[in-house]
């Protein structure tokens, strides 16, 4: 079982909120032990939603972390895709959405099959990447494709949002 920690800020992420974030991820290591990652997103210039992405998977205070306002953490249990290609957060579509996610959907392989012949091209075994390419082909509709269980965060750098799921008996924490 994954963690996922994520945060919108309305004040600038101050040395004391890292160490809460670091805190938090570190808190989480029992359910992701394989592996974890963060990044954090600035939108303080209107003209580019994500004007810096920070990342990394290590415990020091980022330099201009101060202008991030969006941070996403995650551990990781690894299960399908056993490769770093499964670390998150991981994004799609040149950097436009980024996913941070807890669960399985467990007709990712029905999915993948469809979008491919749809024209998408995969490059990692995981179904964060099928999650991805299905919300970026269906939209908000993509969920009601998916069977399973799932907590996730994604982030629209282009439509400036943040859409968070649950699947629909709750299972996973968010």
């Amino acid at each position: 079982m994954c963690g996922i920690l994520g945060a919108c800020l309305t004040t600038p992420l101050s040395p004391s909120r890292w160490e809460a974030f670091m805190g938090g991820l570190n808190g989480m290591a029992n359910r992701g032990p394989d592996d974890w990652g963060w990044e954090l997103f600035s939108a303080m210039r209107e003209d580019n939603f994500a004007s810096r992405v920070f990342q990394g998977n290590n415990h020091r205070h980022p330099e201009w972390a101060e202008q991030a306002d969006i941070w996403l953490g995650h551990r990781r249990l690894s299960i399908i895709d056993l490769s770093r290609a499964g670390h998150q957060p991981i994004s799609f579509d040149k950097n436009r959405f980024w996913i941070v996610y807890n669960g399985e959907v467990y007709n990712y392989l029905e999915l993948r099959d469809e979008l491919r012949r749809l024209g998408y091209e995969f490059h990692t075994g995981t179904d964060t990447e099928v999650i991805l390419t299905a919300y970026k082909e269906w939209g908000e509709s993509c969920f009601d494709r998916f069977n399973g269980m799932w907590a996730m965060a994604i982030l629209d750098r282009h439509s400036k949002s943040l859409l968070l799921s649950r699947d629909r008996s709750g299972v996973k924490p968010m």
